[in-house]
């Protein structure tokens, strides 16, 4: 799964980034079928981060359901 968003953000190149803050980085990239996707990366060592991750996952699953 990583080699396909290597390959989507041209091997994560700065040209790409779209936003960062201390605990993630937001990169835009392009997906074989030609679609462009935001892709963020976040620093899993951080619980905070991995915190946030699960609420965020949450939301977004309750938005799919509806």
């Amino acid at each position: 799964m990583i080699q396909r968003r290597r390959k989507a953000t041209n091997n994560f190149d700065g040209f790409n980034l779209i936003g960062e803050r201390d605990s993630d980085s937001v990169n835009k990239g392009t997906l074989s079928s030609g679609a462009t996707v935001a892709i963020k990366v976040l620093d899993l060592e951080n619980k905070q981060v991995c915190e946030r991750f699960d609420i965020e996952y949450a939301i977004d699953m309750r938005n799919v359901q509806s």
